[in-house]
């Protein structure tokens, strides 16, 4: 009998300080891979963990039997991923034996933090960090940050989905205009204020210059059905109480975007791109699908831009991709269709757009905003009243229950347990959704927050501490002042030989490589061969084919919308690389710095370099002249001869023949037509090189600003060096110099140093025992 291997494993997974601890066997085997994830969040690599494990630790399938027992300590949220890995890898054939020691979440942390920052920011010991002219400003912008309580849920939907219906839901209001004409112009965006009693709006509307041209002002559906129909209208900011949020730490905003396939305003179609391509800020985006009709080209894009982000983010990334496949109840049970059956065809819709194994919720939207509506006492019109009896009927019996099809996380099922509200409302799954974004804010929003004011006031204590940690040292050794002396000598020495490694760090930056992140200038080489591709089957589409004029007019607007909807797309990766590259550059120039001091003055903190930032390349982007205009000129259309063959039908029946009378026979004719058409292959060459002209200044322009960054941060920084670090030192000096003459006054600064330091150190420790498991 051959003998199973049994492994223990012990992960320890902090999400507030992205600290993970993995032993396995006690320390005995070592996990290669493991090195990677100490530093990232748990959803980064829970997914392939088990895989890894099993190659890694069974040495190449020499040991086929394992068991594993796993003990894993986290916060809840962490817990039920572990659990879904945990279930997923049994179900692969894996032996995994889970058990957990769960810690509490990040809801009274964050409370915790913000109080450590209030008091930190009123207490005297942490002045030379608010004050400090390199640092000042940042910590202050990052604790405003921190208090930010906006939580964005982005709403995006293929055509007519029913998205405003679904928004009107969640708000119990029919607040948004239903009809395609009155919104697919305009972004809507309703900030949950719980000052305002329920039911009650208010709003302004904006123009695309940002100007309010209609004041705040107490809102409805007519309301709102006007200001979409004015073509100037670029924004509508809607304040409400939302009802669907209970954390008095997070503020609800839901954006209605006008959806990818807007044609109407393409700038609004690139800002529904960009809310789906943040990964820094990580909206929710809720992504509704019609049940009774499929996307469009422009779907088709936006669904295969969010395959590359999940496959690229892991479990994080999907989570914050909801799809919603609303008018779920729109079936007929007496020709065989079910809930099911709409299900499996969105899943195949989104698999056919390289959406893998999509998790799908069905919905209605309608009945639930019409149930929500009657509880609040709203009035219905004729039609609504007379069919909610029956649709309520109908969400009570069984196969109406969409709940039991969703692929809900078992925290969720388990609140839903407890729902208290109306059964059929609940069976719409509009509550499950709801739910959903209550746990997304748990799991990502909530400790994404106390890790920002953890490192906030962190960042604070290391810079107050600096100056009262050098008079400290100054302190143990006060009975050798000439040791002391000495040792500001050496600093003034060190100074002078630092124009040696000054020169070495000048030749790293006008060598630019040490600057460059290899792996960002890599997607810049794989989005330039998507683009070749792209180019190419937009060729294929036109080369060796020939069209009639309406053909041909139909082709080139088929092209010039794909070709909008991909410069989108790479306008704003390209973007969002660029401003990685910045921030690997900043980065790269903090070390050149702090190797730089670290052997000239031990206590020096010079807290950051003070860069400016560099705008993104949106602007640039943006001034590059876009291809429009593809309708066909005169010239380009081919005037040919033609012989048309068509059919008559003629009589065989003769006067002299009464048997023949009524008979038909068809006979083909010919004749010769002047028609108009056009040859793909040349139609091709003329715009083929406009294509490829727009996409290489694309390119080139972003090659180019990435440059001009590194050039420009280089410069400042060496500009940095040798003025104002250089001034910094010397203020430095002196000061040291002068309180060593008054050895009076340095003795009291030393004790009260030595004071501050010991409250500094208590405070420390109460900000570190918020963020421990």
């Amino acid at each position: 009998m051959q003998r199973v291997i049994q492994h223990d494993i012990y992960i320890e997974h902090n999400p507030f300080t992205i600290e993970t601890k993995i032993v396995v066997d006690k320390g005995e085997t070592k996990l290669n891979f493991a090195d990677g994830m100490y530093s990232q969040r748990l959803q980064l690599w829970i997914d392939k963990f088990f895989d890894i494990l099993l190659k890694e630790v069974n040495d190449n399938e020499k040991q086929p039997q394992a068991d594993y027992y796993l003990t894993f300590k986290g916060v809840p949220a962490d817990i039920k991923d572990m659990e879904e890995a945990v279930e997923n890898a049994r179900n692969k054939g894996l032996n995994v034996y889970l058990d957990v020691i769960e810690m509490p979440d990040g809801n009274q942390r964050l409370k915790d933090i913000q109080s450590l920052m209030q008091e930190a920011e009123q207490n005297p010991l942490f002045d030379a960090a608010f004050k400090n002219q390199d640092s000042g400003s940042r910590i202050k912008a990052n604790f405003n940050s921190t208090f930010d309580k906006d939580f964005h849920i982005y709403i995006a939907a293929t055509m007519s989905a029913g998205k405003s219906t679904f928004i009107n839901a969640l708000l119990g209001e029919d607040l948004l205009p239903s009809a395609n004409e009155a919104t697919t112009a305009t972004i809507a965006q309703i900030e949950d204020d719980r000052q305002l009693p329920p039911g009650e709006f208010w709003g302004q509307r904006i123009n695309h210059q940002d100007q309010i041209v209609d004041e705040n002002q107490r809102i409805s559906l007519q309301t709102l059905t006007e200001w979409n129909k004015k073509e100037n209208t670029k924004l509508i900011r809607i304040k409400g109480n939302i009802g669907i949020n209970s954390r008095d730490d997070v503020r609800l905003i839901i954006s209605d975007t006008p959806g990818p396939n807007n044609s109407e305003d393409p700038r609004h179609r690139q800002v529904t791109f960009k809310y789906i391509q943040d990964s820094r800020n990580n909206p929710l985006i809720l992504y509704i699908l019609n049940a009774q009709q499929r996307g469009t080209d422009d779907d088709k894009a936006t669904l295969q831009e969010i395959s590359r982000l999940i496959q690229k983010g892991g479990k994080r990334t999907k989570d914050r991709f909801i799809f919603i496949l609303n008018k779920a109840d729109a079936f007929d049970l007496d020709k065989g269709e079910t809930v099911q059956g709409q299900l499996d065809k969105a899943k195949k819709y989104l698999e056919d757009n390289e959406i893998l194994d999509p998790q799908i919720f069905p919905v209605s939207a309608y009945v639930a905003n019409l149930l929500r509506r009657e509880q609040k006492g709203k009035e219905l019109t004729r039609k609504e009243a007379r069919a909610l009896p029956g649709l309520k009927e109908d969400f009570l019996e069984p196969e109406l229950n969409l709940i039991q099809y969703m692929p809900l996380s078992k925290a969720t099922r388990e609140r839903l347990d407890n729902y208290n509200g109306e059964p059929a409302l609940l069976h719409t799954g509009i509550p499950a959704i709801e739910a959903m974004i209550d746990e997304y804010i748990e799991k990502y929003n909530i400790p994404d927050r106390v890790y920002r004011g953890y490192s906030v006031l962190k960042e604070a204590i290391e810079v107050s501490e600096a100056e009262k940690k050098t008079l400290e040292a100054i302190g143990e050794n006060e009975k050798e002042n000439v040791k002391i002396t000495q040792e500001i000598e050496s600093i003034r020495l060190n100074k002078e030989a630092s124009e040696k490694s000054k020169s070495v760090i000048r030749k790293k930056i006008d060598d630019k490589t040490t600057l460059y992140s290899v792996d960002k200038m890599n997607e810049i080489v794989d989005i330039e061969a998507d683009i070749r591709r792209t180019i190419m089957n937009f060729s294929n589409d036109f080369i060796g084919q020939e069209f009639d004029r309406r053909k041909a007019e139909e082709k080139l607007n088929k092209l010039e919308n794909e070709i909008q909807i991909k410069s989108e797309l790479v306008i704003n990766n390209l973007n969002n690389i660029v401003l990685d590259c910045q921030d690997f550059a900043q980065e790269k120039l903090t070390e050149l710095f702090e190797d730089y001091i670290s052997g000239l003055f031990d206590n020096l903190d010079i807290d950051s370099i003070p860069l400016p930032m560099i705008n993104g390349i949106k602007d640039q982007l943006n001034s590059i002249s876009t291809l429009t205009g593809f309708g066909l000129n005169e010239d380009e259309v081919t005037v040919r001869d033609k012989e048309v063959v068509y059919q008559v039908t003629v009589s065989d029946s003769s006067w002299w023949n009464p048997f023949s009378w009524g008979r038909t026979r068809t006979e083909n004719r010919y004749k010769t037509v002047k028609e108009e058409y056009v040859v793909g292959q040349d139609l091709w060459e003329e715009r083929g090189k406009d294509i490829e002209s727009y996409f290489n200044n694309l390119m080139n322009t972003v090659k180019q600003r990435i440059h001009t960054d590194i050039e420009n941060y280089g410069h400042k920084f060496m500009e940095f060096m040798d003025v104002e670090f250089t001034k910094k030192l010397d203020e430095i000096i002196n000061s040291l110099t002068n309180k060593m003459a008054n050895k009076k006054q340095l003795e009291e600064e030393i004790a009260q140093a030595t004071l501050n330091l010991e409250k500094i150190n208590v405070f420390k420790q109460r900000l570190e025992s918020v963020v421990e498991l």
